[in-house]
């Protein structure tokens, strides 16, 4: 009897150590958050925003992705498209996420100030950086515009 419960004891004590090492190897990633602000320059007739790399040890989660811009003029402009370019986690090449503006539902200014955001579900590769760009119509001369993201990793 005494033979059986050591072998009880035994083979309980190593399916526990089993069990705590698979599920220590099952926890998630970093769940740290994170949430960046970029003054976005003009070129080419839209607005590129660069922000920096989001995590340099797990790959990143944006959730939202907002934009205002404000112009100095007196005239109005439509935020005609916001999008984000970030590199997937097993991707090398930047994908573009359309994210607000898109297939015609431009977002008019009111008093000369225009805002858009969105919940997003974007992916981005460790030691990668997203951008986002911001297209206006008309681009007038005056306008500034910034752009957030945030998130998860």
């Amino acid at each position: 009897m005494i033979t059986s419960t050591s072998r009880y004891a035994a083979a309980l004590s190593m399916t526990v150590s089993g069990f705590i090492v698979l599920l220590y190897s099952a926890m998630p990633a970093s769940a740290a958050s994170f949430g960046l602000i970029s003054t976005c320059s003009f070129a080419m007739n839209q607005w590129t925003c660069s922000f920096p790399i989001l995590s340099s040890d797990y790959n990143a989660e944006i959730n939202y992705v907002t934009a205002q811009c404000t112009s100095s003029a007196s005239s109005s402009f439509n935020l005609q498209q916001l999008e984000v370019s970030a590199i997937p986690p097993n991707e090398s090449s930047p994908v573009l996420y359309y994210v607000a503006g898109n297939h015609g539902s431009a977002v008019s200014s009111v008093a000369n100030i225009a805002n858009a955001g969105a919940i997003v579900a974007i992916h981005v590769k460790l030691k990668t950086a997203p951008d986002v760009s911001i297209e206006l119509a008309p681009a007038t001369a005056g306008t500034t515009c910034t752009a957030s993201i945030s998130g998860t990793f």
